[in-house]
């Protein structure tokens, strides 16, 4: 059955490359972060859809865990090493398509400004996180 679902998440990210081609480095499309399936996809799959990070953080999970609430707390602590009190996560400008076709920066559209995706230690995808906060 997980062999179904990963032929699905890697049908979904081969579909929507070509479509995602003009986006400049450290952009992914609003909502887009929604082809990536934890614990399927990974690093090379995020860097295929989306290319490079705009940061590769490495931050305190004191930090980061005072903006979550109680669901986005309990997924993201999955994501921290046994012992470690600190978590890496990419970060990612959400953009959104104008009528153009071209993407701009998101701010000023009510959504969320950022895209954070944490991994394990295996290099597969564990969470994703669309926020407004900066780290």
């Amino acid at each position: 059955m997980t062999g179904f679902f990963r032929g699905l998440a890697l049908a979904a990210l081969l579909l929507s490359g070509p479509a995602l081609a003009d986006l400049k480095p450290g952009r992914i499309p609003s909502h887009a972060w929604r082809l990536l399936a934890p614990d399927v996809s990974t690093q090379q799959d995020v860097l295929e859809l989306f290319g490079a990070p705009r940061d590769k953080l490495d931050i305190k999970t004191q930090k980061f865990f005072r903006y979550l609430r109680a669901p986005a707390l309990e997924a993201m602590s999955a994501c921290v090493v046994a012992g470690s009190e600190r978590l890496a996560l990419w970060k990612y400008d959400n953009v959104n398509r104008e009528n153009d076709g071209k993407f701009t920066f998101m701010q000023g559209h009510n959504e969320d400004a950022y895209t954070y995706i944490a991994f394990r230690a295996d290099g597969r995808v564990c969470n994703v996180l669309a926020r407004d906060e900066e780290f």
